[in-house]
């Protein structure tokens, strides 16, 4: 089962990849597909910009600036949120 926040990170880490593996949580934003959230988009595509950090996939240069640093992972099941 993938969960939509996978799909959300692997259009994030596919916009890295075309851009020097660099992405602003405002670049996140604008990448079709990821914002899909009706308000506080800042805070939901913050949050899978932080999940990213904590399992490695990027690193936070400074606020609202992240490197790409392992393409090999895709996003599991485990760092995912829980509804139920």
């Amino acid at each position: 089962m993938v969960f939509m926040s996978q799909q959300k990170q692997k259009l994030i880490i596919r916009f890295a990849l075309q851009n020097e593996n660099k992405i602003s949580l405002d670049e996140a934003i604008s990448i079709k597909g990821v914002d899909t959230y009706y308000c506080n988009e800042r805070f939901h595509v913050g949050n899978i910009l932080s999940r990213m950090v904590k399992t490695g996939i990027l690193k936070r240069l400074k606020p609202g600036k992240f490197e790409l640093i392992r393409t090999n992972k895709i996003p599991d099941e485990a760092n995912q949120p829980k509804l139920f």
